[in-house]
């Protein structure tokens, strides 16, 4: 019986020192528990489908446009009020511009690549000479899922007709 025990011990002690020894050194491979974040499908059929939804509201209540006065005087309260993006040529935005806290000027067919710039939390006032530009760069920025709006009139038949100020 002391001889099948010791024969028990050894096997057991041979055993496990194999188990050690085997494992030593050697990485094993930790397997993932998490369940996997199910995949969700985008439809961007439908994405861009509320927006034109959207740009077409726009339409019925405000044609997508604010009033020079309404512009001027939220910017007086607060600098801050609206990103105000003038998409005229570089030249006539040095002769004179809205005075706004946030105001970018990128000429209207750079408009495109120069979208990173644009905030998306803000609304964005587009200004150009008479307002079709600007009208054209609205809808395609409120497409692309900007707050987006139009200067009635541009700067020509808008701001300066309404004789607001401006700054160089």
């Amino acid at each position: 019986m002391k001889k099948r025990a010791l024969w028990i011990l050894t096997f057991v002690l041979i055993l496990s020192v194999a188990l050690i020894a085997g494992g030593c050194g050697q990485e094993q491979p930790v397997q993932n528990t998490e369940t996997p974040a199910p995949q969700v499908e985008i439809d961007e059929d439908a994405i861009v489908y509320e927006r034109i939804i959207s740009y077409f509201d726009g339409l019925k209540q405000n044609n997508n446009m604010i009033a020079p006065s309404v512009v001027y005087e939220a910017l007086q309260s607060d600098p801050g009020a609206y990103f105000i993006l003038d998409i005229r040529a570089a030249d006539d935005y040095a002769k004179g511009h809205i005075e706004a806290a946030s105001i970018l000027n990128i000429a209207w067919a750079e408009v495109g690549s120069n979208m990173h710039l644009l905030p998306r939390d803000r609304t964005i006032v587009v200004t150009c000479y008479s307002g079709q530009s600007a009208g054209q760069t609205v809808a395609a920025l409120r497409l692309a899922g900007y707050d987006a709006i139009s200067l009635q009139g541009g700067m020509n038949n808008g701001w300066l007709k309404a004789e607001l100020p401006i700054v160089d």
